[in-house]
């Protein structure tokens, strides 16, 4: 189709009840040692990725059952464990 629109997403929207204890989650869940910093109270950007923890969305857009967004994995099952072996990301 073309136009302005380039072929790739630019950022994922999470939506978090907590926006400071959140990127803590995600920063220690990726390894992320960059801080960064929640903009405007409540929008937070994870570094070095694509992620964006939003804290305004919150509940007003539902996850519902389908997945917003995946990490990449060689080992599926040891992700599964290291996810559910930290603080809780929402």
């Amino acid at each position: 189709m073309g136009g302005v629109i380039e072929g790739e997403i630019g950022a994922v929207f999470l939506p978090v009840s907590n926006i400071e204890k959140s990127a803590e989650w995600y920063r220690e869940l990726l390894g992320i040692k960059e801080k960064g910093e929640v903009l405007f109270g409540h929008i937070y950007s994870v570094p070095g990725t694509k992620l964006v923890l939003d804290s305004r969305i919150y509940p007003k857009r539902s996850t519902g059952t389908a997945p917003l967004f995946h990490f990449n994995t060689k080992d599926i099952e040891k992700a599964y464990e290291q996810c559910r072996g930290t603080a809780d990301g929402n």
